[in-house]
């Protein structure tokens, strides 16, 4: 689907439409599979994997095992990698929804950057459905309950809140390297990187407002980091009721 980026009172100046334009190519682009050629993270992989094989024969036993670490962190990242990748392909083979959601490219431009290709659409169906399943009590008519029954009927969810809970959970998975993987995910979808070095504390971007902040643990303290981790980011994010 095309986006057209235009000038407006959502993007304040150059910088801004330049990051936002920034944005979606990268989102496009971490959902395009490797055509040919190596990945940055296989080429690593292979790297360290012909270094250990050079070197097992000299180094001592310590040397030995941090290169063993270094290899299976790469792996671990290819691994990652790869299940973006499917999860990708499997989200485009499920084909386009029924309509291009409820807003036009120019009303949906003019209300500002999305967290992801057709939030608004998504948080716009997400509330007729409330409002379809608790007007009735709170008074509202039958012609606008039908109305409302009808939008949703002839639009269509994007998918993508769930393509991102996925993907988030993908970053969690791996205490050990979710405090990197984790904010680098989030900054494509809304998040300014973290500043304080302290601990990782993640703001939403100018634009973004009403994303609440995120930390993302440095050390994992048990099994239930992850789930703990993403429970706290789809809060925060407002994707309970979307996915």
């Amino acid at each position: 689907m095309l986006r057209r980026i235009l000038p407006g009172w959502q993007f304040s100046d150059s910088r801004a439409l330049h990051d936002e334009a920034q944005r979606l190519a990268i989102n496009i682009r971490t959902r395009m599979a490797t055509q040919g050629g190596w990945s940055w993270t296989r080429l690593q992989e292979a790297y360290t994997r012909a270094l250990r094989q050079r070197e097992k024969r000299r180094v001592g036993t310590k040397e030995n095992e941090q290169l063993w670490q270094e290899e299976l962190a790469a792996k671990e990242a290819r691994i990652a990698e790869l299940e973006a990748a499917l999860a990708a392909a499997e989200d485009a083979s499920m084909g386009p929804p029924q309509s291009e959601g409820i807003l036009d490219d120019a009303f949906r431009d003019a209300l500002g950057p999305e967290c992801f290709e057709g939030e608004f659409s998504d948080r716009l169906r997400a509330a007729l459905q409330y409002v379809l399943e608790t007007g009735e009590a709170h008074g509202w008519d039958a012609r606008s309950l039908e109305v409302f029954r009808r939008i949703l009927k002839t639009s269509a969810d994007s998918t993508r809140a769930k393509a991102l809970l996925s993907e988030i959970r993908r970053a969690a998975k791996n205490r050990r390297r979710s405090a990197k993987t984790l904010p680098r995910l989030l900054e494509k979808y809304g998040y300014a990187p973290p500043t304080n070095k302290t601990h990782v504390r993640l703001n939403a971007r100018p634009g973004y407002e009403g994303l609440k902040a995120v930390t993302i643990a440095k050390t994992a303290s048990d099994h239930r980091t992850p789930d703990n981790q993403v429970s706290q980011i789809k809060e925060a994010m407002g994707l309970n009721r979307l996915v």
